[in-house]
């Protein structure tokens, strides 16, 4: 099945679909970001609190947006320097801080989740609910063999 796939540039298209729509997805928020001077990680890391509510923590940010460590903890300890968010510590286990957007950032956040909307908006213009209903069982599927691909390729 995968040779027929490969072979009718089915994969090629997908992946460079792919490519350009993580290009285009980082390229819509660059006017919001650089007037408020915010970097790439520090949009995804606000967005990803927005849009998840359950998500909360640096980890789950990893983990969620595939972000490494390193860039999650520096957005994050520059967003709350800038007063954008706050965190508490889990009483349970002091090492999970659950993170909050604070109301310095909500109508920044506001803005960037507009942008965010308008781009997956116009990547589901003209398709229908009947083929958004067949995309979305795609989609999860080979979200599914993904998570195969990926421990077996990525995990150590």
């Amino acid at each position: 099945m995968a040779k027929k796939i490969f072979e009718n540039r089915l994969t090629i298209d997908f992946m460079h679909s792919a490519a350009k729509a993580k290009k285009t997805y980082e390229r819509i928020f660059h006017d919001i970001a650089k007037a408020e001077k915010l970097t790439q990680n520090e949009v995804d890391v606000l967005l990803c609190l927005w849009n998840n509510p359950g998500y909360d923590t640096a980890s789950d940010i990893v983990n969620y947006r595939m972000i490494s460590k390193s860039h999650v903890c520096k957005a994050v300890d520059s967003l709350t320097e800038r007063g954008y968010l706050s965190g508490r510590q889990e009483a349970a286990d002091r090492r999970k801080v659950h993170l909050k957007i604070e109301p310095p950032a909500e109508e920044v956040v506001r803005r960037l989740a507009a942008v965010q909307m308008q781009f997956i908006s116009g990547l589901f213009d003209g398709v229908t609910e009947e083929e958004q209903a067949l995309f979305e069982k795609i989609l999860d599927k080979m979200g599914q063999n993904m998570e195969g691909v990926y421990k077996k390729w990525c995990s150590n």
